[in-house]
């Protein structure tokens, strides 16, 4: 009898090769399609899709398609401002005029495939790129207070993610984009070093550190235990509707407030108190399913396939997909991994089970993953032969047992 873990590993073996495309006029290498089937999705190349699923094949001794995904982003780099779309057609390469620009991956992917392949030269000829779309997100989305925001309330690829889509375009700092920011700096300190640029790479692993202490002093709530999103017009840091005791308290609680601990800029003893207090919470995050992307006790928590639409600017995100709760197999490996950086084997381990029960299911009923799952009963909501990110659910048994994983080069424990 095959285990959850047996079912997910060999359905992720079999679509692993549907997931890779041949080269178009629009794209002028191979990339990594979103869906192995030609449903939604098919015709646009994501970045931070592409970004892990480049990653799994990676792990597997193909480090090419990091090279292959990064090159095909780069080509579509503004020569000014260093701007690099976060998603563009695989038809003809147009880039639309909302399109945000490519989530904090792109040097860590850089990294992973100079340590994996042992290939320097490459990455010598692109870090002038890396550093311009670094410098874009330094002019164009970095606060005084010295953290970062996104742009717009579906930045980061959340469509509708409580910690940020009920508020007014590029007015919140939340933890997300800082902590993969700041995960950027140090992958470019790192290749500086190893392409012995002593000078650069000192100046990132400044940016880094100063960051890291931004993150620890301005976003952390001692009174809750958590990270928060910087509200720039305010001053005040909060995941709560302000209306009075015990009311809108967990409103805004998000997967996205704990990415610190991925990124293991949490103290240790913070970290602990986070994921004891909310990760391992059955009324925050921890669901017999999986990890909810919302917390259980926010107001706005919810399983529906596209959920609440954003309060500003945009309500047709509606039909864009939900992150207020639905179980997301990214945010398991994302919390899973932050659950394994602050000593939390056992409990890491919980998570996966439960998370590949959910995909087993899905994949023994229907044949196929989904995008997302509803975090009480464990049914498929939205996206159907769904690979993407998805693909790093196998990679979790292996990682505990082992103790390695191929996000080491990138992120050191606490």
């Amino acid at each position: 009898m095959k285990t959850d873990a047996g079912v997910v590993s060999a359905h992720i073996q079999r679509i692993l090769p549907l997931l890779k495309r041949d080269a178009t006029e629009g794209i002028s290498r191979p990339y990594l399609s979103v869906n192995w089937a030609g449903d939604c999705y098919d015709n646009i190349l994501f970045g931070w899709d592409a970004h892990h699923v480049a990653l799994r094949l990676a792990s597997a001794g193909e480090p090419e398609w990091l090279r292959f995904m990064t090159e095909n982003f780069v080509d579509q780099q503004d020569a000014q401002s260093g701007f690099i779309p976060a998603y563009f057609s695989v038809d003809d390469g147009i880039v639309t005029a909302a399109s945000d620009v490519y989530m904090p991956f792109l040097a860590q992917g850089v990294l992973t495939y100079a340590g994996v392949s042992g290939d320097t030269s490459w990455p010598k000829s692109i870090l002038a790129n890396l550093s311009l779309y670094l410098q874009y997100y330094e002019e164009h989305q970095q606060d005084k207070s010295g953290l970062f925001f996104w742009k717009y309330c579906w930045s980061g690829g959340v469509d509708n993610d409580l910690a940020i889509s009920f508020f007014p375009n590029s007015s919140l700092c939340p933890p997300n984009i800082n902590s993969l920011v700041y995960l950027e700096y140090r992958a470019m300190a790192k290749l500086c070093s190893m392409l012995q640029e002593v000078s650069k790479a000192a100046e990132y692993q400044r940016k880094a550190d100063s960051l890291r202490d931004a993150i620890n002093n301005i976003l952390w709530m001692e009174e809750y235990a958590c990270y928060a999103p910087y509200n720039r017009k305010s001053g005040k840091v909060s995941f709560s509707l302000d209306v009075g005791a015990n009311k809108g308290e967990f409103a805004f609680l998000s997967w996205t407030n704990l990415m610190p601990l991925y990124a293991a800029i949490a103290p240790l003893e913070r970290g602990m108190r986070t994921i004891e207090e909310y990760l391992l919470s059955p009324m925050h995050f921890f669901a017999e399913w999986g990890i909810r992307s919302a917390s259980k006790s926010s107001e706005y928590y919810n399983n529906a396939v596209w959920g609440n639409p954003p309060r500003f600017d945009c309500p047709e995100r509606l039909t864009n997909s939900n992150w207020q709760g639905p179980v997301w197999v990214l945010v398991n490996y994302f919390m899973f991994r932050a659950l394994i950086n602050y000593g939390y084997a056992s409990e890491a381990e919980d998570a996966m089970h439960n998370l590949h029960k959910a995909l087993a299911c899905d994949i023994t009923k229907n044949g196929m993953m989904h995008e997302n799952y509803d975090a009480e009963t464990g049914e498929p909501l939205y996206a159907e032969h769904f690979g993407s990110w998805n693909v790093l659910a196998d990679l979790m048994p292996s990682e505990l047992s082992t103790g390695r994983s191929i996000l080491d080069i990138t992120i050191c424990k606490p």
